[in-house]
């Protein structure tokens, strides 16, 4: 069924005569579209390539006119060109901080002698007020963390690079 209505208006891209109630008329003054392709075309704004200074058009928030140009200049939050990080993790930098603070070579554990893996764990946990500063974490193998967290041994803090094991289960045997 066909639009029998006069056309009162203009499309703004391509000028076709078109009918737009009058309320929308006041509302979008000239800003009034034939089709969503003349609006969409509207809307691209035309912007200057800051690698290439070439003429682009705007389009789904692109910032230069192809990936190569983008590619060459295309930088992270802090500055650095993207892919380049110092720490994989925020676990990486925190072990970093105590390897760089003590120079240790095995588990932070009196008498334990592991060096392939380390997690870094808080003596005062975060729930009790601990932050992860130098004196409350230390690097612990794997099997020392877990045995912690399972309540199977305390760590007791000699100085702010070691630690020593009280065994939980023998003082509760014990008792």
């Amino acid at each position: 069924m066909e639009n029998f209505r006069k056309p009162n208006t203009k499309c703004k891209i391509c000028s076709k005569p078109i009918y737009r109630r009058p309320f929308a008329i006041e509302s979008y003054g000239e800003n009034l579209y034939c089709s969503k392709q003349c609006m969409f075309e509207d809307r691209k704004q035309v912007l200057v390539c800051p690698v290439c200074e070439a003429e682009f058009k705007k389009v789904n928030n692109k910032k230069y006119c192809s990936k190569k140009c983008a590619a060459k200049i295309t930088r992270n939050r802090l500055g650095t060109k993207k892919g380049v990080r110092k720490h994989k993790s925020v676990g990486q930098y925190r072990l970093q901080q105590l390897k760089d603070a003590f120079h240790f070579t095995s588990c932070m554990v009196i008498g334990c002698d592991y060096n392939r893996t380390y997690d870094v764990h808080r003596l005062i946990e975060g729930s009790n007020g601990g932050k992860y500063e130098i004196g409350n974490m230390f690097a612990i193998c794997p099997k020392h963390h877990a045995e912690v967290h399972r309540k199977i041994i305390a760590l007791e803090k000699i100085d702010d690079c070691n630690l020593k094991e009280i065994d939980l289960i023998e003082k509760r045997d014990g008792s």
